[in-house]
């Protein structure tokens, strides 16, 4: 059978096609001149889109002197989607591309990083309370009278602060004869403040 009327080839529309990432760091904006047709085309951008909300494709004539089309995620309609011929997969929720068991992370504990061979044995508890038990201070006999001695000023020390600092109130109201008495109670409180 001859053909009866001659058809002209029909070239295919080359069109130039720039993605952009938006505000997805994880991808890399590209430029290309695509001859496959602008449904394949567009296909393609949605699926590229529907990583990231924020990517987009823009669709340029080959001599860039027009934009077709600027494809984003909202381009997604359902005749679309059913054009495209199970392209595009479907839209999962955030977090939902984990399978049914989610990983878990383990923090090692610290006798997992440090091994000590029968951390509770009996002879190494044993061990232990005769150290306690026998262990000595390193201040000489003669001069063990000094931390508590420390000890006893410093809890001073801190009712003192703590007295006048929740007596402020009450200081503002006192006469001025009886300034004098707290000018005393603060050098005292410098002083065992250098002891201490």
């Amino acid at each position: 059978m001859a053909d009866i009327f001659k058809c002209p080839q029909r070239s295919v529309p080359i069109y130039f096609v720039a993605s952009y990432c938006g505000t997805d760091r994880d991808c890399i904006s590209n430029r290309r001149l695509d001859g496959a047709g602008f449904t394949n085309i567009l296909c393609n951008a949605l699926a590229w889109n529907q990583l990231h909300p924020t990517r987009f494709v823009e669709i340029f004539t080959e001599d860039r002197s027009r934009r077709v089309a600027k494809v984003t995620q909202r381009w997604a309609s359902a005749a679309r989607v059913a054009a495209c011929g199970g392209l595009l997969a479907p839209q999962r929720a955030p977090g939902g591309q984990a399978g049914p068991d989610p990983f878990t992370i383990d923090i090692p504990g610290l006798q997992d990083i440090i091994k000590v061979k029968d951390w509770e044995s009996k002879d190494l508890r044993r061990e232990r309370y005769e150290r306690f038990k026998s262990a000595r201070s390193a201040v000489p006999q003669s001069l063990q009278w000094i931390p508590p001695l420390l000890t006893k000023l410093d809890n001073a020390q801190d009712m003192l602060f703590t007295g006048l600092a929740l007596a402020i109130p009450l200081i503002k109201r006192l006469p001025a004869r009886l300034i004098p008495g707290i000018g005393l109670l603060l050098t005292i409180n410098d002083i065992i403040n250098l002891f201490t």
